[in-house]
């Protein structure tokens, strides 16, 4: 950050060009609609004085959302097993409780932390990223980046359709830093990463795709 920061001179002539760069940074969580959408920053113009400041006060926002992630996680969790331990008892445990049943007991109890598809908040964290880039100020380069595992769905192909086309007319590039630990098949839960969507998105929109794998910690004995 501190690199991009700095003053240059523009190739054949003395002219030194100082670059301003105003930044957003929206926590998404997947599952959950609350405590989700959570702006940390907006539109804030970084210097060499206050890059410091920042990057301090998005670590002691993202405490804070964990904090608030794992509170809205075990409610839900402790509503959810409640709910299948009174299933369980008014069927005396013979018969499976319908997904009808099952959907109105969510809706009637899990008010205060609503759930969603993991494939729905895919488009939906797009669609925040474009919104929060309208606010910034004019005539300046938009681009998206997004940090994730890459664990991401889509289930409609026209909305995935519409939000590229929105992408391309409004000349933002999303680029994808994917971060997280190489693959284990024994341990993933059934939850690949798709890097070809990734790609796809950050070619279709002249952004970049960027892996971070961090160094294996070997021990030795």
């Amino acid at each position: 950050m501190d690199l991009i920061l700095l003053q240059f001179t523009i190739p054949g002539s003395k002219r030194i060009m100082q670059p301003e760069i105003y930044v957003t940074i929206i926590a998404h969580t997947p599952f959950f609609t609350n405590p989700a959408q959570q702006v940390l920053v907006q539109g804030w113009l970084v210097t060499l004085d206050n890059v410091k400041q920042l990057t301090d006060f998005i670590k002691n926002r993202l405490h804070i959302l964990e904090e608030k992630v794992a509170c809205a996680t075990a409610i839900a969790s402790q509503q959810l097993e409640n709910l299948k331990a009174e299933n369980e008892r008014l069927v005396g445990g013979l018969f499976e409780e319908s997904n009808a049943c099952l959907n109105k007991n969510n809706n009637t109890c899990l008010v205060s932390t609503s759930l969603i598809s993991p494939e729905s908040s895919f488009i939906n964290m797009l669609r925040y990223g474009m919104l929060a880039l309208t606010l910034l100020p004019e005539h300046s380069c938009a681009h998206m980046i997004i940090v994730s595992d890459g664990v991401v769905g889509n289930t409609d192909v026209h909305v995935l359709d519409s939000v590229i086309q929105h992408l391309r007319a409004t000349t933002i590039a999303c680029s994808f830093l994917h971060v997280g630990s190489t693959y284990h098949p024994h341990c993933a839960d059934g939850l690949v990463p798709y890097q070809e969507l990734l790609h796809f998105i950050a070619r279709a929109t002249l952004g970049t795709y960027m892996s971070f794998r961090p160094y294996p910690i070997v021990h030795y004995y």
